[in-house]
């Protein structure tokens, strides 16, 4: 018997290249030979020798299409021109764009009406590798029979669409022998056809911001793979023959997308190496549709909220301490308002106040700005909401809040500090602010945590893995 290693091929390729010729969308009878340079950090660069419209104002939105040396078919999306250059009366012009499709052209763009998607990321591929499939090879009259023992594929049903966990099955033979590769990926297939930007937002996004919290650092993909709505599953006509990241053939009638969104860059954090999902892997079959329901569920909810936290999680070196801060604690804020919509002064109490103040101050020169002022005065203070996401929080956390009074005082002091005034005050300095804001990420974890099903065992578990224990939070 042996065991192939999930990921033995290593990750993706990071850097492609195209050579080839490239047109206008708008304009494809004028054609360019150039060369199309692919980076994470940098996006798309596209050289080519000559000028594709000369001066020309350019009023309509247009994709920049091309056709590699092998028949693969690119599209550079929302392009922009950032160098015309001319030696010994030779034109040229350097473009750059943040999204290319390897596959297909895409004239549509980000618009383009998608029926799935398949994501791969680095997270998932880590962390499946302590648990990849075992081969078995024996030979049988003459001949080698390869068994797998491959895990069923795990779906949950989500509000507008069905989204699959599996292993795929890469293989190849040669004359130096056969070999089998799992990979996993995540399979998303929206009910109705969605546009390219609406399926990123639906799917991509929420999976990146499990797989993060998973990990405690941040993710990113290595392989999208799209199916367009219009694309037929055995016409790979025209698309030639292009290979994802990894070297392995692109289904036919589909396309690969490339980003360099900075959920699309490398961490600048240490990735573990031996992390474990949100569950136990024996425990997957029966606990992952339902949590994987809730995720969306709730990521869609907070999705103001998500998208601050995890900016901070998944990519801290691109804000200070300061504006991580603002974040972590407007994220606690918000997803407190989504899973308490409740106030702190009812309506039918605070309208009769707010009414008496209004009469009261009336033909003040002031009276306006300060009933203004009234709008949200029954939301619940930022102070009130700490308090009462830290108990729906964990016994790890709670304990670490505990006559912390004077703590969250100077969270909501330097919170108002930051927006109203723009520096920290007196409040949190140096080291403790940077103490403040685990202390603080940490919270939003548990409630994550908890609101996903997890009890609390689980998620105490989870969070002595994190950085709490890292930083030495007392």
């Amino acid at each position: 018997m042996s065991t192939i290693e999930l990921g033995s091929a290593g990750a993706p390729t990071l850097e492609r290249l195209f050579r080839g010729e490239w047109s206008f969308s708008t304009h494809p009878d004028i054609a360019l030979p150039g060369t199309l340079t692919f980076t994470p950090a940098q996006g798309a660069r596209l050289e080519v020798d000559g000028e594709f419209l000369g001066q020309h104002l350019w009023t309509d939105d247009f994709q920049i299409l091309g056709t590699d040396a092998h028949g693969t078919r690119v599209t550079m999306l929302e392009p922009q021109r950032i160098l015309t250059t001319t030696r010994a009366g030779k034109h040229s012009e350097v473009w750059a764009a943040r999204e290319i499709a390897v596959g297909a052209w895409l004239p549509d763009g980000t618009a383009t009406m998608v029926k799935s998607l398949t994501l791969r990321t680095r997270a998932t591929r880590a962390w499946a590798d302590q648990h990849s499939p075992e081969v078995q090879e024996t030979s049988e009259a003459g001949a080698v029979a390869v068994r797998s023992a491959v895990p069923e594929p795990l779906r949950s049903r989500l509000l507008a669409g069905t989204l699959t966990f599996r292993w795929n099955i890469q293989q190849r033979s040669s004359s130096i022998g056969f070999s089998r590769r799992y990979v996993p990926e995540f399979e998303y297939v929206p009910d109705e056809p969605l546009a390219l930007s609406a399926a990123w937002e639906a799917f991509v996004t929420p999976v990146l911001h499990l797989m993060t919290l998973a990990c405690d650092t941040g993710d990113q993909f290595e392989s999208l793979t799209v199916q367009p709505a219009d694309a037929e599953d055995d016409d790979a006509e025209g698309v030639g023959a292009p290979k994802d990241g990894y070297d392995y053939p692109i289904f036919p009638g589909s396309f690969e997308w490339l980003t360099s969104s900075w959920m699309a860059h490398p961490t600048d954090r240490e990735f573990p190496a031996d992390f474990e999902f949100l569950i136990p892997f024996d425990e997957m079959a029966v606990r992952f549709p339902t949590l994987v329901a809730r995720w969306f569920e709730m990521d869609e909810q907070g999705r103001s909220a998500f998208y601050n936290f995890f900016a901070y999680v998944m990519w801290p070196a691109l804000s200070s301490f300061e504006e991580s801060f603002l974040r972590v604690v407007r994220a606690l804020e918000v997803w407190h308002g989504v899973l308490d919509p409740s106030l702190a002064i009812p309506e039918v109490d605070f309208a009769p106040i707010k009414r008496k103040v209004k009469e009261a101050l009336e033909g003040e020169p002031q009276g306006e700005l300060v009933v203004s002022r009234l709008k949200h005065a029954n939301e619940h203070s930022l102070k009130a909401r700490l308090e009462l996401m830290v108990g729906r929080s964990s016994p790890f956390v709670r304990a670490r809040y505990e006559r912390r009074e004077r703590f969250l005082r100077r969270v909501v002091d330097t919170r108002d500090s930051l927006t109203h005034v723009g520096d920290l005050g007196d409040r949190f300095q140096g080291r403790e602010l940077s103490e403040a804001l685990v202390l603080l990420s940490t919270l939003m974890k548990a409630v994550m945590l908890r609101e996903l099903g997890l009890d609390e065992p689980e998620v105490d578990a989870m969070l002595r893995r994190t950085q709490s224990v890292k930083y030495g939070i007392r």
